[in-house]
């Protein structure tokens, strides 16, 4: 992690997490090719929920991604629930995006699935984006 990216953590610890949000979503959009740097800094902050679900729905919309790391990012700072939630959101998607998708997220989910009740909504989310159902 680059001295900037330490400095903008610093500095937005400062500043109360909804001010957090929409400086990120300005300056980090996932329009803009440094976006990236936004997913860096969300995990080094504490989040409201509702500003994780912001953050989330914001930065989930490039599913499928090439790696886990984006899953993992808010699998570690929202709740598995919410997170599976705002995924439903974000579905469906087409195609090989769909194994793409699945290759990525599973482990992903089952890095962080800790219940009996989250394994059992992991295994139903799976079937449902297999089956066409979201």
């Amino acid at each position: 992690m680059g001295n900037d990216v330490k400095n903008e953590i610093a500095n937005l610890r400062k500043i109360p997490t909804d001010e957090a949000v929409d400086w990120l979503l300005l300056n980090y959009s996932v329009e803009n090719p440094d976006y990236w740097k936004a997913l860096q800094i969300i995990p080094h902050l504490s989040w409201r929920r509702g500003d994780q679900i912001r953050l989330a729905k914001h930065y989930l919309k490039k599913i499928p991604f090439a790696n886990g790391k984006v899953y993992d990012i808010f699998l570690s700072i929202m709740s598995f629930k919410v997170f599976i939630k705002v995924m439903e959101e974000k579905l469906p998607i087409k195609g090989e995006n769909i194994e793409l998708l699945l290759y990525y997220l599973i482990p992903a989910l089952e890095r962080y699935a800790k219940t009996d009740d989250e394994y059992e909504l992991l295994h139903s989310f799976v079937l449902k984006i297999r089956e066409g159902d979201i």
